[in-house]
């Protein structure tokens, strides 16, 4: 590790320390119930049925074991944060360097990736909160370093070590799960049969046990929560927008049932919304794309903060959203040109597990957070392009890049126009005193 990469990686973890201990979140929603399961459980408590309406059982215990062994301390977890952010952000270059290995821009582009990951504003907020972004980053990031080599260093130690991994994340956010189903098919067809079996045979054995349990606990097959069909149908109903927002039938729908049977029945209902209104649903799941890659939803709009510390965060929030989306995704496609190799096809698959996990349930800006370490890599990639070889790089590329960001633009203006009323009420709340709509991002 040289010189530069030490310097900017204590920079990240101290602006990470820095911005959780001067703001001081306390628990609040979500956070405020994992929070609460985790000294539950460091307590002695046991993981009765109530609590699996978490994604997962991984935070809560991830949270509970820190309890357990220092006691109930916020500071601590959020230096342990900042550390895991920090590493995630060196994984973001250890990838760059694996991707990049024959690339002349080689370390200009895995630092400037490094950086981008590091210094995103919202992934810094992330650190903060009593909540699994930071740390289902850090183990996705890592699970990525591991599957690309695994592909081109195949060796025992990677072959157990991949899946134990990545079967850890899924049971932080089960959504993991097409990861691995991704990189599952690929290394399938790529008939790295021994790979294969041994990432769906440990990845379901760690998995497996707590599976077993809260399966015994509801009577039913539960993979990991009960939260998924409820989710599933918050996000698939014919009131529904795509977001997490109040459906006044839900109460009609769910009322008397129990998580378990409310999880079931949220599937049941929103196959029966397929069935009867399929063309209602396509457009909802174009919308919710649409809605993931938006340029107009930062994240920084936390009631906890005033209106100056918003702007603050909001805009440069803003400037990295811009950023990262325009130049990622057309890095991405630039990539697949330049570097049609079977490494960058399987990294580019894993980056479209991530809006293909999220979309076809529920889009809100932080669900969007597993797409950006790969992003910024291919940002950083193409950035690196144009600005050391811009005289040669083929037309192509370079239209490319501005047909990505018009795409982007233009749906950046019918989100706009789709949430005029919310648009406008943001603007009020800048300009006057009026109270906030906190609709779209801040659950």
């Amino acid at each position: 590790m040289n010189k530069t990469t030490k310097i900017i990686l204590f920079l990240i973890f101290g602006i990470s320390i820095l911005y959780s201990f001067t703001s001081q979140v306390p628990p609040m929603v979500d956070a405020k119930k994992y929070d609460n399961f985790a000294v539950h459980l460091s307590q002695g408590g046991n993981y009765d049925v109530g609590y699996l309406k978490f994604a997962g059982p991984g935070y809560p215990l991830f949270l509970a074991g820190i309890y357990s062994i220092f006691g109930h301390s916020y500071v601590l977890i959020w230096i342990i944060q900042a550390v895991l952010h920090t590493l995630t952000a060196y994984f973001v270059l250890r990838i760059s360097e694996k991707l990049f290995q024959n690339w002349p821009h080689q370390k200009s582009i895995s630092i400037l990736a490094m950086s981008l990951y590091g210094f995103y504003p919202d992934l810094i907020q992330s650190t903060a909160f009593l909540m699994t972004e930071t740390l289902y980053l850090f183990l996705i990031t890592v699970a990525t370093y591991l599957c690309l080599k695994l592909l081109d260093q195949p060796n025992q130690y990677l072959k157990i070590f991949f899946p134990i991994v990545l079967g850890t994340t899924i049971l932080v956010r089960p959504v993991a799960l097409i990861f691995f189903l991704f990189a599952l098919l690929f290394y399938g067809f790529q008939k790295k049969y021994q790979e294969a079996i041994f990432l769906l045979v440990i990845t379901i054995l760690i998995i497996a046990p707590f599976s077993y349990l809260f399966s015994q606990k509801t009577g039913t097959f539960t993979l990991l929560s009960n939260a998924g069909g409820f989710d599933l149908w918050l996000g698939n109903n014919p009131q529904a927008n795509g977001e997490i927002i109040a459906i006044p039938e839900s109460t009609a729908i769910f009322k008397g049932l129990t998580d378990t049977e409310a999880n079931k029945k949220g599937i049941q209902e929103v196959l029966k919304f397929i069935k009867e209104k399929p063309l209602n649903w396509l457009d909802l799941q174009i919308t919710k794309t649409s809605k993931y890659f938006s340029l107009i939803r930062p994240y920084g709009f936390w009631f906890y903060l005033s209106k100056l510390q918003q702007l603050l965060i909001v805009i440069p929030s803003a400037i990295f959203l811009f950023i990262i989306f325009g130049f990622g995704l057309s890095g991405l496609w630039v990539s697949l040109r330049q570097m049609p190799t079977k490494i960058n096809k399987l990294f580019a698959l894993l980056a479209l597990s991530a809006p293909a996990s999220i979309i076809p349930i529920i889009v809100e800006p932080r669900f969007r957070f597993q797409i950006y370490p790969f992003l910024t890599i291919y940002a950083a990639y193409v950035i690196i392009l144009l600005i050391k070889n811009f005289s040669l790089v083929p037309k192509i590329e370079k239209k490319i890049v501005a047909f990505v960001f018009l795409i982007l633009i233009s749906n950046a203006a019918i989100d706009v126009y789709r949430e005029k009323d919310l648009v406008i009420s943001r603007l009020k709340f800048y300009r006057n005193n009026e109270s906030q709509d906190f609709r779209i991002d801040s659950k």
